[in-house]
């Protein structure tokens, strides 16, 4: 895709421990950059909870030289980091998603969340949404085999509470619990559940 667009230059995003790892995909994309003689930046040290000042840092990096495509490798906060860097700089800059992590949906949605003295804000703007993104299961070996069950049992936890919310015609996960709410950010998918299921549609459903 890169080639076949002619791109020069790519700055990469990614947290420290992604850097660091030798056989990390972030490795094998630097190596097949380098065979391609592309133009490389980097941007190795975004935090786990990124806040206003590391988005204004790296705005400030792209206004110097504007790269032809940001990709970012990593979990939903270097997604979520690199999504509002390519928003706050005002330019058509396009954003290719590598999740390394299961379960957050960064990738693919026009949402994000920012630190900012203490308090996380959310950002909702179509614009936001990352141009491709690139999901390869091989991806996922370095995670640790808690954290990938964990998400999968979050996905079913998931799709448990719209099969009940269908069921009651009381709309869909996202509109009882949407995600523009700071009050359920993060919050426990068991906990959703609960919550769905108080909510009435255990006694519709019974």
């Amino acid at each position: 895709m890169l080639i076949r667009e002619n791109v020069k230059s790519i700055l990469i995003c990614a947290g420290g421990s992604s850097a660091r790892a030798p056989e990390s995909i972030l490795q094998k994309l630097l190596l097949a950059f380098a065979n391609w003689e592309m133009e490389v930046d980097y941007c190795y040290d975004i935090p786990a909870e990124p806040d206003v000042d590391d988005v204004r840092r790296i705005v400030k990096a792209i206004e110097k030289n504007t790269p032809g495509r940001v990709i970012a490798v990593g979990g939903g906060s270097v997604m979520d980091c690199a999504k509002a860097m390519v928003y706050f700089s005002g330019q058509q800059i396009r954003l290719i998603a590598i999740p390394t992590t299961s379960g957050s949906g960064s990738e693919v949605t026009d949402f994000a969340i920012l630190t900012h003295n203490k308090v996380k804000h959310p950002l909702v703007d179509a614009r936001l949404r990352p141009d491709a993104a690139i999901l390869d299961s091989d991806f996922l070996q370095e995670l640790p085999k808690g954290l990938i069950a964990e998400a999968g049992f979050d996905v079913l936890t998931h799709a448990v509470i719209d099969a009940m919310l269908g069921a009651a015609a009381m709309g869909d996960i996202g509109k009882l619990f949407p995600d523009s709410s700071m009050e359920f950010k993060d919050i426990c998918s068991l906990t959703l559940l609960q919550m769905a299921w108080e909510s009435g549609t255990g006694a519709i459903i019974l």
